[in-house]
């Protein structure tokens, strides 16, 4: 199961030989059945690898969200995930934060903030078209993203069972 494509046999490399690779698999699995909480140190590859795996595994189910909680880090997350895919940014990854986004129709890999997947989850309460929701930096704990939690396990508690 291809996990990300990588225009750099280096970058390869150097992604495969981090921590969170090795378990990747493992976690892909795991979310298939449910919520998966992988705690790693930074530089593991959390962020990089297991949005990308994830999403692979869902292919052309729907949407996966990665919810960035910073704006900043949100866009520059976005590109590095669209560079190692071995594409540009706002083609099949793409970013949405307040005041500035670049997705398109072909977007299937969002990364957004939390005020942007919030208003989302008002706006669109099943989430539709969305297949996984991937919560990063949760350690950074607020209000908004302890709320998002709780949105997201009551929808799979009640209508989306099959969210990831």
């Amino acid at each position: 199961m291809p996990h990300a494509t990588v225009t750099n046999s280096t970058a390869e490399d150097a992604l495969q030989r981090l921590p969170v690779a090795g378990v990747l698999t493992k976690v892909v699995a795991a979310s298939r059945h449910g919520p998966v909480v992988l705690t790693a140190p930074p530089g593991s590859g959390k962020t990089m690898l297991v949005p990308a795996a994830i999403h692979d595994d869902i292919a052309s189910d729907g949407r996966l969200i990665l919810l960035q909680p910073r704006r900043l880090p949100a866009r520059s997350i976005a590109g590095q995930i669209a560079r190692l895919r071995g594409g540009r940014l706002g083609e099949e990854v793409g970013y949405q934060v307040r005041f500035d986004s670049l997705l398109s129709r072909q977007t299937t890999l969002l990364v957004e903030t939390t005020g942007i997947l919030l208003r989302r989850l008002l706006d669109d309460v099943t989430l539709e078209g969305v297949s996984a929701v991937v919560l990063d930096e949760f350690h950074e704990r607020s209000v908004e993203m302890d709320l998002i939690l709780g949105m997201l396990i009551r929808l799979r508690q009640t209508v989306r069972p099959d969210l990831r």
